[in-house]
C-alpha cells in the first residue's frame, strides 16, 4: 500500500484523522521533552516529572492556539480577505496562548516547592521573574518577542507537516484527474473503433455468407466475437499479458485480410519464453492505421514484427502507402494521440515512439523498456 493509499484512507476517516492527529502531538511532546532534558533550558535541572508536566502544559496551548489558526481564523477571516480583522484575531489569539502558557507554567512551578528551590539555585534570575506580578510577566513576555519567536518555530512543524501533505495530496488528485482523462479517452477509442470496425467486419462477413462460403464465415464470426469479448471485458484491466494483445493483432489481420485482394499481411514475433505485462489495447490503433492508410493494390504489403526479451519490446509495423495518404496516416485521429499520452503514463521515460516515411513505406517503430 503506497503514501496515496494511506493518506487518502486517514481522511477519508475521521477516526483515523483524529489517532493521526493525536500521535503527531505525542510524538511531539515526547520530544519537546527529550530536548529540554538535553538542552539549555531553563528547566533542565528540574525533576523529570515535572518537565514533562511543563512541556505537557505548553504543547497543549500551542494545540489549541493551533486549532483555533486552522480551523477557525483561516477559515473565516483569511480566506475571505478580510486582513484586518484577521491581524486582530491572531494578536488577541497569541496574548490569549500567551497568558494561558504563562498561568500554567507559573502554576506548576509554584506548586512544587523542591522546583522552587532548584531554579533559585540555580536560575535565580528566571525565578525572580516568575515571581513579579503576572501583568508585568504577560507585558515582558509579549515585549521581548521570547513567547513569538518560541511560538512561530513550534507552530512551524505542524503547520508545514499540515501543507506539505495537502500539497501531497493535491499532486496526487491533479495525476488521478490527468489518468481519469486518459482512461476517458481511451474508453471512448474503444467505442469509437469497435463499430466502426465491427461494421466493417459484419460487411465481409454478409459477402461470404452470399457467397456460400461457410467455413470461412463461421471462422471469422468466432475470430470477431473473440476479439469484442476481449476488448470489452478483458482489456478494462489495468495490464494485460502481452501473448494475448499479441493474439488479438492476429485475430485483426485475420478479420481485415478477407477485404484485401493484394495486400500481403504478415506478423512476426520474436519472443523469448516469459510472462510480460502492458496496458492493453496499446498496439491496435497502429496496426489499425496500417490498415486504413495501406491501398490495396498490387505490391502493397502490411509487415507487423515483435522482438521481445527480458528488457525490452520491439514493435515494428510496416505499411505501403499512397502519397495522399502520409499526412493522414501521420495525424492519426484520436487514436494516436491517445496512445501517445498513455505511453507516458505508463512508460515516461522508458519509450520511444519512431515514425519514417520514405516514398513507398509508412514505417512506425515502439520500443518499450520493461
Amino acid at each position: 500500500m503506497n503514501a496515496s493509499v494511506i493518506l487518502d484512507q486517514i481522511y477519508k476517516n475521521r477516526k483515523l484523522h483524529i489517532l493521526a492527529h493525536v500521535v503527531f502531538w505525542l510524538c511531539f511532546l515526547l520530544l519537546r521533552w527529550y530536548l529540554t532534558t538535553i538542552s539549555f533550558n531553563v528547566y533542565r535541572v528540574l525533576p523529570g516529572e515535572h518537565i514533562l508536566w511543563l512541556n505537557l502544559s505548553s504543547v497543549g496551548c500551542l494545540v489549541i492556539f493551533y486549532y483555533a489558526l486552522i480551523y477557525f481564523l483561516v477559515p473565516f477571516y483569511l480566506k475571505k480577505k478580510k486582513s484586518i480583522p484577521a491581524l486582530f484575531a491572531v494578536l488577541f489569539l497569541f496574548i490569549a496562548y500567551t497568558i494561558l502558557d504563562t498561568y500554567l507554567e507559573t502554576y506548576i512551578i509554584s506548586a512544587c516547592s523542591t522546583c522552587k528551590q532548584i531554579m533559585q539555585t540555580h536560575n535565580a534570575d528566571y525565578y525572580q521573574f516568575l515571581h513579579m506580578d503576572f501583568s508585568n510577566i504577560i507585558f515582558k513576555k509579549v515585549l521581548s518577542f521570547g513567547v513569538l519567536i518560541g511560538l512561530l518555530f513550534n507552530i512551524s512543524v505542524p503547520l508545514g507537516l499540515r501543507y506539505a501533505i495537502k500539497t501531497f495530496k493535491q499532486n496526487i488528485m491533479a495525476l488521478k484527474m490527468s489518468r481519469d482523462n486518459i482512461q476517458l479517452e481511451y474508453n471512448f477509442l474503444k467505442a469509437q473503433i469497435n463499430p466502426h470496425f465491427l461494421f466493417n467486419t459484419l460487411n465481409n462477413i454478409y459477402g461470404l455468407v452470399l457467397q456460400d462460403n461457410k467455413e470461412k464465415s463461421a471462422a471469422l464470426i468466432a475470430k470477431l466475437s473473440e476479439f469484442m469479448r476481449y476488448t470489452l471485458y478483458e482489456a478494462d484491466q489495468e495490464k494485460m499479458p502481452v501473448q494475448r494483445e499479441i493474439e488479438l493483432i492476429e485475430d485483426y489481420i485475420e478479420l481485415e485480410k478477407v477485404r484485401l485482394n493484394f495486400t500481403k499481411t504478415e506478423l512476426k514475433v520474436h519472443m523469448d519464453k516469459m510472462i510480460l505485462l502492458i496496458p492493453p489495447l496499446l498496439f491496435i490503433p497502429l496496426v489499425e492505421n496500417a490498415f486504413k492508410f495501406c491501398p490495396d493494390q498490387a505490391g502493397s504489403v502490411i509487415e507487423i514484427n515483435f522482438q521481445i526479451d527480458s528488457k525490452q519490446l520491439v514493435f515494428n509495423c510496416t505499411n505501403s502507402i499512397a502519397k495522399i495518404s502520409v499526412t493522414a496516416q501521420e495525424d492519426g485521429g484520436i487514436g494516436l494521440q491517445n496512445l501517445k499520452k498513455r505511453l507516458e503514463l505508463y512508460f515516461a521515460d522508458k519509450h520511444q515512439y519512431k515514425v519514417v516515411v520514405t516514398a513507398t513505406e509508412y514505417i512506425t517503430t515502439l520500443i518499450l523498456e520493461l
